[in-house]
């Protein structure tokens, strides 16, 4: 994966890293903007009051002590605000990775409330380990996996395979497929959810 560098937004000129920024199309091609001009923009032409308040890196330690760092970043669409949390591998959203919506009246603190908990909640529980001997990941004794639906982008060019991540780890779909070989026989349930939904 290839680290992207800084850009500066086309509107106020401010360096911004791209998970800090939006691309909008244009007559001359994509326009990048920071997601505070884009927030400014949006609060405008719906008529709502919002004040940009940028939000510093948080750490939350996993059911392993494992120190992880959350990237904040929100924004607006129409009414309605939308904050992400995500790890950074070069300097991508990778990992854990949460969203949450709440109305923009709500105000940012109520949503950052409401996303932390749902991170802890998904931090302090475990749904695979890696069973060193044959160097394979299997599902954990309460035999549910929660997740989300990434893209390998290094399987092919053409037509990527999903990447699964589990507990902010990435599987490729062959580690996937190999994790439920060993449940042959068993029946299974697969439930896909819009991302800012919380997973039952």
């Amino acid at each position: 994966m290839t680290s992207e560098k800084k850009r500066n937004c086309t509107r106020c000129g401010a360096p911004v890293q791209p998970y800090e920024s939006i691309r909008l199309p244009s007559a001359n091609g994509d326009t990048l903007i920071c997601l505070k001009c884009y927030n400014k923009r949006v609060a405008e032409s719906f008529g709502v009051e919002y004040d940009y308040l940028a939000l510093h890196p948080i750490i939350i330690q996993d059911t392993d002590g494992l120190d992880h760092t959350f990237h904040l970043t929100v924004r607006l669409m129409g009414t309605m605000q939308i904050m992400d949390a995500f790890e950074l591998v070069d300097n991508q959203p990778a990992g854990y990775q949460f969203s949450m919506g709440e109305p923009v009246a709500s105000g940012v603190f109520v949503l950052f409330s409401k996303l932390y908990e749902r991170m802890l909640k998904a931090l302090g529980t475990k749904y695979i380990y890696k069973n060193k001997t044959y160097d394979t990941w299997l599902i954990a004794d309460q035999k549910t996996v929660r997740g989300h639906i990434g893209c390998d982008l290094a399987s092919s060019k053409e037509a990527p395979l999903p990447l699964i991540i589990i507990d902010g780890k990435g599987l490729t779909w062959n580690e996937f497929g190999r994790m439920l070989a060993a449940h042959e026989g068993f029946n299974f349930k697969l439930q896909v959810l819009d991302r800012h939904h919380e997973m039952p």
